[in-house]
């Protein structure tokens, strides 16, 4: 710890006058729900608490304040003098060892007690282990686990919030306990979530349409791995993001080899999750566009359009009907009769990567010495992207 010499004292108050404003504050009852935003706090009151706060000037000069409480969150206490909120501070804080730490932070409230006296509060830039610096009840133990559990929710509901894609994801997990989990998460950056248990219910769904696939590859009683060749076997562009509670660098590319864009080790974090699936979208796309999302017209904000972009949009469900039958009936003439058709209205509607996809697979349709299998790819990027499609 850097130290920090000659420390300004200005609570000048015997002990007596020290402890009935500790007493008083300690009392005072605490409004309707104010206890449960404020989480456990518990009574913190060394010898002493030093604070250094960080001047206009840009030099550091250290307080001795007298302190009220700590929590996992942040420390109240007393000061002499006036501190603006927003104020970068360093808290020193002793723990039970006796060792000092410096904590950085920021002053969150600054509220006048009496005479010079203020009541500060300081929130911790980070969450700190309230156990290292204070000996907790059993009670305030669950307390604090409790609290740490909601405050690790949160952050994972911010990165959920953050990441906010659109579209279908098919979770392919035969427990029910990982199942329930990917589609809380899922849900909350903004998926549809279907699920499927085993191979047959995995490729009905993949063949209804999906724009993300989340398959446990030691699912189905060890058949997972096989299911990803399916679905590429079927021509299905979808990005395939492979799970396993198997670390073995064997597995990961067996998956990887089988159809997998991105693999995850089982248990694995939040961040894990989002990163992976930015890594898919991304590659799932040759401009590195967002793949997974609403795709919006670029004459939105065209009021004489308007009713017009609706219609177009209304009726590309049954488009994507249509294509899926071609591609099925292996019919040609059909299938680049609708490409021609998309191909002319996507960008006259403002959805030009409509256009520019249509144009590729009419190419690829002309182009190919195999038929319908060799556009079936471009023709799935094709349904994919209609799929994206919001008149709003």
């Amino acid at each position: 710890m850097q130290a920090r010499e000659n420390p300004i004292e200005t609570i000048h108050l015997n002990p007596r006058e020290r402890q009935r404003l500790l007493n008083k504050n300690t009392q005072q009852p605490l409004k309707s729900g104010q206890a449960e935003r404020r989480g456990l706090r518990v009574i913190y009151q060394p010898n002493e608490l030093l604070i250094s706060l960080l001047q206009p000037a840009g030099q550091r000069v250290t307080f001795r304040v007298m302190p009220r409480n700590l929590s996992a969150k942040g420390v109240g206490f007393v000061h002499g003098r006036y501190v603006h909120v927003g104020s970068e501070c360093l808290v020193t804080l002793v723990n039970l060892a006796g060792m000092p730490t410096n904590i950085g932070g920021v002053v969150v409230q600054c509220r006048h007690e009496e005479g010079m006296l203020h009541q500060v509060s300081v929130k911790f830039h980070n969450l700190i282990d309230l156990e290292e610096f204070v000996k907790l009840s059993d009670e305030d133990t669950k307390k604090l686990r409790s609290e740490l559990q909601q405050v690790e929710l949160a952050e994972c509901s911010e990165q959920f919030e953050q990441l906010k894609v659109f579209g279908k994801a098919l979770v392919i997990d035969d427990g029910s306990a990982d199942r329930r989990l990917l589609r809380m998460w899922l849900s909350q950056m903004g998926l549809e979530v279907v699920e499927a248990l085993n191979a047959l219910e995995a490729m009905a769904a993949a063949k209804e349409g999906v724009d993300l696939v989340l398959l446990d590859v030691s699912s189905d009683q060890g058949k997972g791995m096989g299911i990803a060749t399916q679905i590429r076997g079927q021509r299905i562009a979808s990005p395939i993001i492979g799970l396993s509670a198997d670390e073995s660098e064997e597995i990961k590319q067996n998956a990887m080899k089988a159809g997998c864009d991105a693999f995850l080790v089982k248990p694995f974090q939040p961040d894990e999750l989002t990163n992976a699936i930015r890594q898919v979208i991304k590659g799932a796309n040759r401009d590195n566009k967002q793949t997974i999302g609403p795709l919006r017209s670029s004459l939105a904000a065209d009021p004489l359009m308007k009713p017009l972009i609706q219609a177009f949009v209304a009726g590309l469900e049954e488009q994507v009907g249509k294509l899926r039958r071609a591609l099925e009936d292996a019919d040609v003439p059909m299938l680049a009769t609708l490409c021609h058709q998309l191909k002319g209205a996507g960008a006259s509607h403002g959805f030009e990567e409509i256009t520019q996809v249509a144009k590729a697979a009419m190419e690829d349709i002309k182009g190919t010495e195999k038929g319908v299998q060799g556009a079936r790819a471009r023709v799935d990027e094709l349904v994919l992207l209609l799929q994206r499609v919001v008149a709003d």
